[in-house]
């Protein structure tokens, strides 16, 4: 009898213990999917916790700031062009095998505004004299964001470097004006009269401004709204990234090695930026600063930042507006209640580049995994 019921306990033990002894893997995680499309590059692994980009075939420490939180094993991330290596990492510091991956879009990165002109004269009559014109440009923004995902950080991210690309290509950009908007309930797309002479010149400091344009938090607002997020509010004033705030104003502050596309930096002065990537300034292959989206005058511009240069400013965390939650939803001049501006009030183009948005990533990733050019 005694025999029975030690084999019976014996049967129990060994009935429970996968479940106890093996409730932990003992491998490292490992990624079971990479790919790029537009500048997006999705990553999927097994067991990670976190998960960098690095431009050597080494990872990181594990305490090092290129590791970013990884959120059921997965990521779609904007990433500029680049040859990078991903690495994912588990709770126990264990760290995947590298996977290379290689970004390459037709996007065009002109960083400071090297070469570019802002016009003087309204876009609309210099787009067409550069052989492109207001709508062919708000289309190209409203194909790509979609892509990207409506509502998204990357959505943003990509409208900015869309809007900034497409204008490169034809040596344009947009001119800086102090206190100039292009945030009206029913402004989308390009202001066609940005570079248009001023009846009146506005001066600020020693600087005058005598064309239409945008200033340092407006542009950031006009990203966020192609993406279809609402952030023109009367609380904040023109800090931007309060309205990232949670349960109280500025609780969104991070630490300035923390940031991801989409997030705002603002100096001591109220001059506000938006980060696009993460990115290695220095050449070593690892993170140390970011590439930003910034009205500087005389021109909207790509500027990078390493670590060291932003030691000043304050770095505000975007996830509540992206997640439609937090202290400033309620305060919006338009589409009170939701930093998520309603599909019925989205352009007609915008909606139509939405509707198709699933049927070309698809088609993206289908070219993609055949490895074909795109």
């Amino acid at each position: 009898m005694a025999i029975k019921r030690l084999v019976a306990l014996f049967c129990i033990a060994a009935f429970l213990l996968p479940v106890c002894a093996f409730g932990e893997s003992d491998e490292a995680p490992r990624i079971v999917e990479l790919y790029e499309y537009n500048g997006l590059v999705t990553l999927k692994s097994e067991g990670g916790e976190a998960y960098c980009f690095v431009q050597t075939d080494v990872a990181p420490a594990g305490d090092a700031a290129d590791w970013m939180p990884l959120t059921d094993n997965q990521i779609t991330v904007f990433k500029i062009d680049g040859d990078y290596t991903a690495f994912v990492r588990d709770a126990q510091m264990r760290v995947s095998e590298g996977v290379p991956i290689r970004v390459q879009t037709k996007y065009l990165y002109v960083l400071d505004g090297e070469g570019l002109a802002y016009p003087k004269e309204p876009m609309s009559e210099a787009l067409v004299k550069a052989g492109s014109s207001v709508d062919a440009i708000n289309e190209a923004v409203a194909k790509n964001v979609a892509l990207a995902g409506m509502y998204t950080r990357n959505g943003a991210v990509t409208a900015a470097v869309t809007l900034k690309s497409e204008l490169a290509k034809l040596g344009l950009t947009v001119p800086y004006l102090i206190g100039g908007t292009y945030q009206g309930e029913d402004d989308w797309g390009i202001d066609p009269d940005w570079g248009k002479r001023l009846s009146s010149a506005v001066t600020s400091g020693s600087e005058t401004f005598w064309h239409r344009g945008l200033h340092c938090v407006a542009v950031l607002t006009w990203s966020l709204k192609q993406a279809g997020i609402n952030v023109v509010n009367t609380t904040t004033g023109s800090i931007i990234g309060k309205t990232g705030s949670v349960n109280y104003e500025a609780d969104n502050r991070i630490a300035l090695d923390r940031g991801q596309g989409g997030d705002i930096i603002t100096t001591g002065t109220g001059h506000s930026f938006m980060i696009i990537d993460r990115m290695d300034t220095d050449g070593d292959g690892y993170f140390d600063g970011y590439l930003t989206l910034e009205m500087i005058s005389p021109r909207m511009t790509l500027t990078i930042h390493t670590l060291y240069s932003i030691r000043n400013c304050t770095l505000y965390d975007m996830s509540a507006t992206f997640a439609d939650v937090g202290r400033y939803r309620n305060a919006a001049r338009y589409w009170e209640g939701s930093y998520l501006i309603p599909q019925e009030a989205w352009p007609a183009y915008l909606v139509e580049a939405n509707e198709g948005a699933d049927e070309a990533r698809a088609k993206e990733r289908l070219l993609v995994g055949l490895g074909l050019d795109r």
